[in-house]
Formats: structure tokens, C-alpha cells, sequence
């Protein structure tokens, strides 16, 4: 039987709090602190754009070069467990919401090599159901699955999980949130380790 793994990026596999303090500490050493209040003044302003759209902003009302900012970014975004679990496991794809550039900058920066399925909405269990289910089989980058693992940080992204077969789910909660109503096919954890097939 074969199996297909969908991971969430932000915050599930990708310690993104680091990612965006290191952009911030990157910023500070290339331009200064004054140019940095500049950057983190335009990131507020411009909090409704996605990714690196802001950043794109951000660094262009500095003079800055975006490229240059990513060069000196560090490489170790991932959380552990997931380092582990990637190195572990085959069938892996991304399933994450967000724009291409920014998703692509923090793959890139942490070394990741694995196929990214981009979403628009948020309930990604409606975009999975839509988007990859057809029959009984999943769909995904061309290869036909028997069932999946999605894992993912965000309650909202598992609204209506339970309709799909043979599915199962994990909400990771890295920051101690509280989930009141997961499907049944869905079970909470700490760290990928826990996840089983």
C-alpha cells in the first residue's frame, strides 16, 4: 500500500520565529540599526502581503538587496525532530499556504529537496479533497497513493479531514495551543516522531 506524507512548512517542520529573527538580525548587520527600524517600520505597515512580498518592500525602502540578505541567512531552520523524520521517511511533499518566493527562500535557506505543493485557502483538508483525491487514490505530482499523513500546525486546516479515506492527520503543537474540535481521524502531538502509519 502506498503512502504519501503532507507536511505544512511554517511551523511544523521550519521553525519560522527563527527564520524571521535571523532576516531581521541579517538585516541589522548588513544595514545598520537605523535602516533595520526603517525595514521593521515597513513590515508592520505592509502586514496584509504574504512572504517575501513584504520583505521585497521592506528591503527596497533601505536600499537594500534581497538577494545579498539571503546569502548570509543561516541554514538551520528545521526543528530537529524534523531533520530526523525527513531524513527517515519517502513520499514527502509540502503542502503549504503561502506565496511560491517565500516558501521557496526558507526551503532553500534550510536545505530542504522536497516536492511544495502551494494552497490558497486555509482549509487545506478542502483543498486536498478538491485537489488531490480522485476515487479511492491521491493524485500528487503524478503518482497515485493508496492513503496519506498530513501534518500541520493550524486547527482551522483539518475542517472536514474526516471525509477523507484513508486518511490520517496530525495537529503538531509546538506552542502549546489549545484544540478543541479535531476529527476523529486526526490526533494531536509534539514532535513528528510521534507520527505512526
Amino acid at each position: 500500500m502506498s503512502q504519501a506524507i503532507l507536511l505544512d512548512l511554517d511551523k511544523t517542520i521550519l521553525d519560522t520565529i527563527r527564520f524571521y529573527d535571523n532576516y531581521f538580525d541579517t538585516v541589522e548587520q548588513l544595514y545598520g540599526k537605523d535602516k533595520l527600524a526603517i525595514f521593521k517600520q515597513v513590515c508592520d505597515e505592509t502586514y496584509s502581503l504574504q512572504g517575501t512580498a513584504r520583505l521585497d518592500l521592506a528591503i527596497e525602502s533601505i536600499g537594500g538587496d534581497i538577494n545579498l540578505v539571503a546569502k548570509n541567512l543561516n541554514n538551520d531552520y528545521l526543528f530537529p525532530d524534523a531533520k530526523e523524520f525527513i531524513n527517515n521517511n519517502q513520499n514527502l511533499f509540502i503542502l503549504s499556504m503561502g506565496e511560491a518566493k517565500s516558501q521557496g527562500l526558507k526551503m532553500k535557506v534550510s536545505g530542504l529537496d522536497i516536492p511544495i505543493l502551494l494552497v490558497t485557502q486555509h482549509r487545506k483538508a478542502k483543498w486536498i479533497k478538491e485537489n488531490l483525491l480522485v476515487g479511492k487514490k491521491y493524485l500528487i505530482n503524478g503518482k497515485k497513493f493508496d492513503s496519506i499523513i498530513f501534518c500541520d500546525d493550524r486547527e482551522e486546516n483539518f475542517v472536514g479531514f474526516d471525509a477523507l479515506t484513508n486518511a490520517k492527520g496530525y495537529i503538531i503543537n509546538r506552542y502549546n495551543k489549545k484544540h478543541n474540535n479535531l476529527p476523529i481521524n486526526v490526533s494531536e502531538i509534539i514532535s513528528l516522531s510521534e507520527i505512526t502509519e
